[in-house]
Parts: C-alpha cells; structure tokens; sequence
C-alpha cells in the first residue's frame, strides 16, 4: 500500500498500439437501420411481394468482411396463414437452407418461414450473416408471400400496432 501523499504528477497517457497477439475481426465496424412504422398490406396470393420501405444499404470498408442482416417484424394477417420471407442482396436471393414450401402445387423457398394462426400482431424475427465480397454500396431488402387473406406489417383493423426494422451490421474479418 502506498500513502496517498507520496503519489505525485500525472499518470502517462495509455495507448493499445503496442498491444500484440490479440485476435483480429469480429468487431462491429458499422450499423444502418431502417424502420417502417406504417401500415402495408398485401392480399395477393402466392407471389413474392417487396416489403417496400424496409430495406438497408450499407457500403463495406473491405472486401473481407461479413454483414450480419437482423430483422425484426411486426405481421399479422386476416385468417390462419403461412408466410415466406426472401431477404436479397441487391436482387441475389439469400437462401439459408434447401428447404421449400409448397403452396397450390408449386414449391417456393425462402429464408425464413412461418405460420399465422391468428389476426393479433405476431412478430417475425431473423438473422442472416452475408458474405458479399465487395466494398460497394450494397442494399438489403425483403420479399413477402402469403397463401390466404390479406397479409400485413405492423397493424391492422386497429387490433394491434407495432414497427419494423432491418439493420445491417459490418463485422470486420
């Protein structure tokens, strides 16, 4: 222990440019979100829809890193459905597994799928992380399809409201 009357002058500045051995990437270098707080519906079935208004677009400092895409929605839709969600990159659909749906005889695949099984508010939550090798302005954007009445972001007939959101996250290599 050191008495506080003989601790004099200023403690030197400490900077992490000498640190070695420690492990690179994985650190967030950027984030872009984009939030919809309105109402959008869709009543056709069996088709891809854009989500307009939800989308990001994000410009990479290097060619090596990766884009971790969150996505965060608020859906409900009129009777017991099921949903399939595209997300793109610029127009390259992102597909995480082989699997597909089929929907009135023909089989769709998507990134993320689900049911609806009632006409409340339900969320729809996913993540995708992408390896876009580039350091061009890139856009994240999504695609929605439904096989039965009217499908909708984040409110409908006054039941429940809520917002959406996408953000883009670079992660460094």
């Amino acid at each position: 222990s050191i008495p506080a009357a003989n601790l004099t002058g200023a403690l030197p500045a400490i900077s992490g440019a000498s640190l070695t051995n420690l492990p690179a990437g994985g650190k967030f270098l950027q984030i872009i979100q984009d939030t919809r707080t309105s109402q959008l519906s869709y009543s056709s079935h069996s088709q891809f829809n854009s989500i307009s208004g939800l989308s990001v677009t994000i410009t990479p400092s290097a060619s090596t890193s990766k884009i971790l895409v969150m996505v965060s929605m608020t859906q409900a839709c009129t009777t017991s459905t099921m949903t399939i969600y595209k997300l793109l990159r610029g127009s390259t659909f992102l597909l995480p597994t082989t699997g597909s749906a089929t929907v009135s005889g023909t089989d769709y695949e998507g990134t993320f799928a689900g049911k609806l099984t009632g006409t409340r508010g339900t969320p729809a939550c996913f993540n995708f992380l992408d390896e876009p090798n580039t350091t061009s302005a890139t856009t994240y954007s999504l695609q929605v399809m439904h096989n039965s009445g009217t499908w909708s972001l984040n409110q409908r007939d006054g039941n429940y409201a809520g917002s959406s959101t996408i953000h883009a996250i670079e992660v460094g290599a």
